[in-house]
C-alpha cells in the first residue's frame, strides 16, 4: 500500500520487522500525547490475535478513527459495525482501504460510553454486591 502513510506508535519488538522499512511507515516509539495521534488518523490498525479488550481501539474510535482489527479476542465485539474486522492477513491492504472510505457512523459516542470510568465502575461494584 504505497500510497497511505503508516505510522507504528508503541513499542515493537524489531525481529518481527523487515530490516529495510518501506518509505510510507515510520516508527514512533512511545509518545507523550496520543489523542494528537487519534485526531490526525482516519483509521486505527490493531492487528492482534491476544488483545483481551482493546481500550485504545476504543480510544481511537471516540477520536473519530475507523478500526481494523483481527477477529479475535473481544476486538469485533468492541468494533461491531463501526470498523473493519479482517479474518485474514491476505485481506489486510483491502480492509484498510474499505476503512479509509468509511465514514463515522452516528452514535458511536453513545456507544463508547458504556465503556467510561463511571459505567465501569457502577458494574463492577454491581458484581461485587451480587457474590
Amino acid at each position: 500500500m504505497p500510497d497511505v502513510n503508516f505510522y507504528i506508535i508503541g513499542k515493537v519488538k524489531t525481529r518481527y520487522m523487515p530490516k529495510k522499512l518501506p518509505s510510507n511507515l515510520q516508527m514512533m516509539g512511545y509518545v507523550d500525547n496520543l489523542e494528537e495521534w487519534y485526531k490526525k488518523a482516519r483509521v486505527y490498525c490493531q492487528f492482534s490475535r491476544y488483545e483481551s479488550f482493546g481500550l485504545s481501539v476504543i480510544e481511537a474510535m471516540n477520536y473519530g478513527c475507523i478500526p481494523v482489527v483481527f477477529n479475535a479476542g473481544a476486538l469485533p465485539e468492541i468494533v461491531g459495525e463501526y470498523g473493519i474486522i479482517s479474518n485474514s492477513e491476505d485481506s489486510l491492504d483491502k480492509d484498510i482501504y474499505n476503512a479509509l472510505s468509511m465514514k463515522q457512523k452516528p452514535g458511536l459516542v453513545d456507544w463508547l460510553s458504556q465503556f467510561d470510568n463511571k459505567h465501569r465502575e457502577k458494574k463492577i461494584i454491581e458484581v461485587i454486591e451480587n457474590l
